[in-house]
């Protein structure tokens, strides 16, 4: 396998992955410190393994706790949306919305117990799709189903 980058999407053995490649090929070849905020800011769009879907709603109520704690003070917000299907029913997917002060503050998130105990069950995330963002000026306008 190649080096992974944002906005590539990952599936079957690459999906784990990339949580490893975030912190190190992503990390340095991204532009993120130039970035207008200052922040570092991540979307990951995950595809959950539907066997796997109640240990990953688990280990991201436990992600969201200490993300808002002492813990993991450079953690600015640290969202994770189901994604519904025009009907309202979930699909299996999900967005995770990670702001961060800076590298520091993701790698302080990343070498956490919990997530590290996430990250070595290669089961849970059946794909993922990776973006680094920054705040625009001009409101994005949502599309309809």
């Amino acid at each position: 396998m190649g080096s992974l980058s944002p906005g590539s999407t990952y599936s079957d053995d690459e999906a784990w992955m990339w949580p490893t490649y975030l912190h190190t090929d992503i990390l340095t070849s991204c532009n993120y410190r130039e970035t207008k905020s200052g922040k570092l800011t991540i979307i990951a769009k995950l595809k959950i393994n539907p066997e796997k879907q109640t240990k990953f709603e688990e280990t991201m109520a436990t992600a969201k706790q200490h993300a808002y704690s002492d813990k993991e003070p450079g953690t600015l917000t640290y969202r994770i949306l189901r994604v519904l299907d025009c009907g309202g029913q979930p699909t299996g997917e999900c967005v995770a919305f990670e702001e961060y002060l800076n590298k520091t503050a993701l790698m302080t998130h990343a070498s956490l117990p919990h997530i590290q105990d996430f990250l070595a069950d290669t089961e849970i995330i059946a794909s993922v799709s990776l973006d680094f963002v920054d705040g625009m000026s001009t409101p994005v306008i949502p599309t309809e189903c």
